[in-house]
């Protein structure tokens, strides 16, 4: 039987696609052997939003599932969200419509973010670890727990998760830790240390400030109002700018070192927002889980001073 050209190539298509199938296949059963054996594949279903907590002032109109990320400009995104609770661990997974097409599940477009369970309002930062662009294969890790998303609904309404035994190869889109990991900072002395947390059976809270004197009329807020939190919270201050020395002697004994002060280095930004707004703060449990990022300064003080505790 003679076989012509065009039956070559149809032969070698389906070859082609027999192939393709096979290492699908086998790429997934290699996957699903990395699976956790007491917990199987979660499907997710993203019903809520996330928006940017950044403050611009943008008065632009703003469906509820929409909210502006700013990078080289501001940026008008659709975001979906759901709060997760497996594997012991509790926190928010966020993907992000990018380009607005419709579609939240385009690689080298779209993005993920990892944030505090239950929190809508977030910091988007893109010098931040816990938000990274989609690709054809997608890892997170959340503390020392990997996971695979194995699909991601196109429409942004669910996804597939799985939680894996071993660390994958590939590189992950996202990191996120649900407690405090210790911080590069130096202290007031001008030497390089870690900011971590009390250790104290309190909750905590790490104000991140301008360099002072610019946010003492608010730390003297605090401060006149101690003996309604200082019994439940511990506070730490967190000076933007790096260390100067000439300023902090000048400034020892006044209301900006009445707390334990410490000042950024470069790499603090891989966890703090180094973009935002200060002051703003980390509210820490007593074991140092995270139960909320980027307070505002109302916020701060409804925690502190109108319903401590």
């Amino acid at each position: 039987m003679n076989t012509t050209n065009s039956d070559k190539m149809l032969i070698a298509s389906k070859r082609k696609k027999a192939y393709s199938f096979i290492l699908c296949l086998m790429s997934l059963l290699v996957l699903l052997s990395n699976c956790r054996r007491d917990t199987g594949i979660q499907t997710i279903i993203l019903n809520k939003t996330t928006h940017n907590s950044y403050d611009r002032n943008n008065k632009q109109d703003l469906a509820e599932n929409e909210t502006f990320i700013y990078h080289s400009r501001p940026t008008k995104v659709s975001i979906i969200a759901a709060d997760l609770e497996i594997t012991g661990l509790r926190f928010r997974i966020s993907l992000i419509d990018v380009n607005q097409d419709g579609y939240f599940d385009t690689p080298d477009m779209d993005m993920l973010v990892l944030s505090p369970y239950e929190q809508d309002s977030v910091a988007i930062d893109f010098d931040r670890i816990n938000i990274g662009k989609l690709k054809k294969r997608n890892y997170i890790k959340v503390n020392r727990t990997w996971f695979c998303l194995l699909e991601i609904d196109s429409l942004g309404q669910q996804l597939r998760l799985v939680p894996l035994e071993k660390t994958p190869r590939d590189e992950i889109v996202a990191e996120y830790c649900t407690r405090w990991k210790p911080v590069a900072v130096t202290n007031t002395k001008g030497e390089a240390t870690y900011l971590k947390r009390s250790g104290l059976s309190r909750k905590e809270l790490i104000l991140v400030s301008r360099m002072p004197p610019l946010d003492d009329s608010f730390l003297q807020l605090l401060e006149d109002n101690k003996e309604k939190w200082a019994a439940s919270y511990d506070l730490t201050v967190l000076y933007m700018g790096g260390y100067d020395k000439a300023k902090t002697n000048a400034l020892a004994n006044t209301i900006s070192f009445k707390f334990p002060a410490f000042f950024t280095v470069f790499s603090s930004c891989k966890v703090i927002n180094c973009h935002a707004n200060p002051p703003f703060a980390f509210l820490l449990d007593k074991n140092g889980s995270i139960l909320k990022e980027n307070m505002k300064r109302e916020e701060i003080i409804r925690f502190l001073i109108t319903q401590p505790g």
